[in-house]
Formats: structure tokens, sequence, C-alpha cells
């Protein structure tokens, strides 16, 4: 997020990072800040989404990597995580 954010001309103060989205929006909700994170229209959240805006400049994209060993042993599972995996995405 800092390359996006200066990329688009400023310097973020942070004052906190998390991964865990829902804490992330209570934060925001409780009027402590702003975030950054992914578009919530594939998820569903258990607390209230604050105003959303689409960052379309500079185009903001990730990589999420799907990784197992072949012909290692997974159990159903896992193979049934994976298989769903690939099949969303493709």
């Amino acid at each position: 997020m800092d390359g996006f954010c200066k990329e688009a001309g400023f310097t973020p103060n942070i004052v906190f990072e998390g991964e865990v989205a829902s804490t992330l929006i209570n934060l925001v909700n409780a009027g402590l800040g702003v975030a950054f994170m992914p578009s919530p229209h594939k998820r569903e959240y258990s607390v209230p989404l604050p105003k959303l805006l689409h960052i379309s400049n500079p185009e903001c994209r990730r990589t999420i990597s799907l990784s197992y060993l072949e012909g290692h042993y997974l159990s159903k599972a896992a193979r049934q995580f994976c298989q769903y995996i690939i099949d969303y995405f493709r």
C-alpha cells in the first residue's frame, strides 16, 4: 500500500496495521481513521460496512497464491478446498 500511496502523491500516517477485515471495519466505523482493504463484494461481514470508495488510479491489485506439494498426501477436505479455489478463480 505504501507504493500505491506514493504513486498517488501522498504519504499516509499509519498508526495501525491489521489483517482481520472486521477489525478494520469496526475501527473505521468508530471514526478512528480509514482503511485499505479488498473489495467486499465477494465477502459477507458481520458488521455494517462504512462508506466504500473504489480506487481506480493507481490500479491496486494483489496476487494471492494457493500452494501445495503435488504427489504428497492431502486430506479429502484439503483436496476439495484446492478444487474449490481453482474453480472459483478460473
